[in-house]
């Protein structure tokens, strides 16, 4: 079927066609030669939620020990002999990253953390304490929480956001989408937030000059300047490429079929922004006369992601099955269908050429992001681990991750290994990290 709808890269009305299984011919992709595999992190805590800054210089974990973790991996060599066997990277553990700092403040496990796309020393943190916070990381032991937002749900929505994400614009940290689990997607301006009460105080309590743990800034003040109540279930919402338009991957509430809900918020200028304190708070019912949808899956969309070069767009699902989109026509040009359960997390690297899968399974898939094809699984556990696992017969379980992330500039790939399903005797010591970050060797 035909939908009009107004293109998020200039603005002008277009008809696309949506269809479940067009293939677009790409470039064929060498294959992943094998994996060096670091472990930030003890298994103590689980974490579900990792970033890279801009830069690379820092990887970004939320834990359930009510800290937000920052690593460095730098000093890891990327040397690996290993091969692949059988379309599988075999991994080889070649050191431990760097834990830089620990950034406290939350009373609750930190569930999601985003660092800002241009400014590489920006943090945004949520946990399950119904807040979420900014952080400077520029340096060791002078972080400090420079912001704070408190949630409007709670309850029997659950009391962690279901996603943050910041707005794509370069030049200043401005907005920043907190989709709650009241089915709301809210849109804070960050400059409101107010900086200068949070450092003092810390400062004021013991907090500041080289402690990294410094207290918490009294409770959020800013009101969103927009708030948009969807009719579906939202699972994440991102903002398009353009900055112009959320996008919020859904369940619908009448089919509870897996659907993508596109539309405009930013409004005019004059509205956003100015002095109007009423205008910008304004709340907004998004139906499907103020967005566009597009079934995608049969079950809830869990994670979507747009390609770095803004021409891709990638969806999970729980019908276990990935959909590749071209954003100028919104055709879904392909399906990975090598998963057996529901889509945790979808990642693109840097160059858009790949795109990683992971769910509860083993192994993280890598497949070409024009078509599909299969470039290699990795194995997010040493082929030591790996057998006494089989041994303990505990093969086929934990090997996944909560939430994956591309490094900006290489082909590093960063896991949140918050799921662990072995709870037996003797199993302990052969939990996930934290999170394991792997170098892939392509060729």
């Amino acid at each position: 079927f035909f939908i009009p709808w107004r293109s998020w890269t200039t603005g002008t009305w277009i008809t696309s066609k949506w269809t479940a299984n067009a293939t677009m011919a790409g470039p064929a992709l060498p294959q992943i030669r094998n994996a060096a595999l670091i472990e930030c992190g003890g298994n103590r805590h689980k974490s579900r939620s990792c970033s890279w800054n801009s830069t690379g210089q820092y990887l970004a974990s939320g834990s359930s020990d009510k800290f937000a973790k920052i690593f460095s991996i730098d000093h890891v060599s990327p040397v690996v002999s290993s091969a692949q066997q059988g379309g599988t990277a075999s991994g080889v553990v070649v050191g431990t990253g760097r834990e830089l700092q620990a950034l406290s403040g939350h009373s609750a496990p930190v569930e999601r953390v985003r660092f800002h796309p241009t400014e590489a020393n920006i943090l945004c943190t949520a946990a399950d304490d119904k807040t979420v916070r900014l952080w400077d990381v520029r340096a060791a032991g002078t972080s400090r929480c420079i912001g704070r937002i408190d949630m409007q749900s709670g309850g029997k929505h659950g009391n962690q956001a279901a996603s943050i994400e910041w707005h794509p614009g370069t030049g200043s940290v401005r907005y920043l989408a907190v989709t709650e689990k009241d089915d709301a997607v809210r849109v804070y301006d960050c400059r409101r937030l107010n900086p200068t009460s949070a450092t003092a105080a810390a400062a004021g309590r013991g907090g500041g000059g080289g402690n990294s743990r410094t207290a918490s800034p009294p409770p959020g003040s800013a009101k969103p300047v927009r708030t948009f109540a969807l009719p579906d279930r939202v699972m994440e919402t991102v903002f398009s490429p353009s900055g112009t338009h959320l996008v919020a991957g859904t369940r619908l509430s009448s089919t509870g079929m897996g659907a993508l809900r596109i539309w405009r918020w930013d409004g005019s200028s004059s509205s956003i922004g100015g002095d109007d304190e009423n205008k910008n708070s304004s709340n907004v019912v998004v139906d499907d006369g103020d967005s566009q949808v597009y079934i995608g899956h049969t079950g809830p969309i869990y994670s979507l992601r747009f390609s770095p070069d803004g021409t891709g767009l990638v969806t999970g699902g729980g019908d276990a099955l990935v959909s590749l989109w071209d954003v100028a026509s919104m055709v879904c040009r392909a399906t990975i269908p090598r998963r057996t359960k529901f889509i945790r997390s979808v990642a693109y690297s840097h160059d858009s050429k790949l795109v990683a899968t992971s769910s509860e399974e083993d192994g993280i898939d890598i497949a070409n992001s024009d078509t599909g094809e299969k470039v290699g699984l990795v194995r997010l556990m040493s082929d030591e681990k790996a057998r006494i696992r089989d041994r303990m017969g505990l093969a086929g379980v934990g090997g996944g991750a909560d939430e994956l992330a591309f490094h900006p500039r290489a082909y590093v790939l960063a896991c949140a290994r918050g799921y662990e399903p072995t709870a037996q005797a003797g199993a302990a010591a052969m939990q996930s990290p934290q999170v394991t970050v792997a170098r892939l060797a392509v060729g």
